[in-house]
């Protein structure tokens, strides 16, 4: 087996993530943020604690990745249906 390429590590990294980053999500909206806690949300992307925090020093640093994550595919839908409107 060939080692892993710098681009297979970087689109693996991407990868978990965003799977921490759905994760967060599920369990802030189940929970709220003072509910949730980084065991339930590593718990729910199948990972373990401290994989999680090799991506988000603190749970305070996950819920602002998950607002900005958010905002951002909110942000997407807006312009991809403002393209699609015709000008009045």
């Amino acid at each position: 087996m060939s080692p892993r390429t710098a681009v297979q590590l970087e689109e693996n990294r991407k990868a978990t993530e965003q799977l921490i980053l759905k994760a967060a999500l599920k369990v802030f909206s189940i929970h709220g943020f003072a509910g949730a806690s980084i065991r339930a949300i590593a718990k729910e992307a199948k990972i373990s604690d401290g994989l999680l925090y090799n991506y988000f020093k603190s749970k305070e640093d996950l819920v602002f990745a998950v607002m900005k994550s958010s905002f951002s595919t909110l942000d997407s839908i807006i312009v991809n249906d403002e393209s699609a409107s015709p000008e009045t």
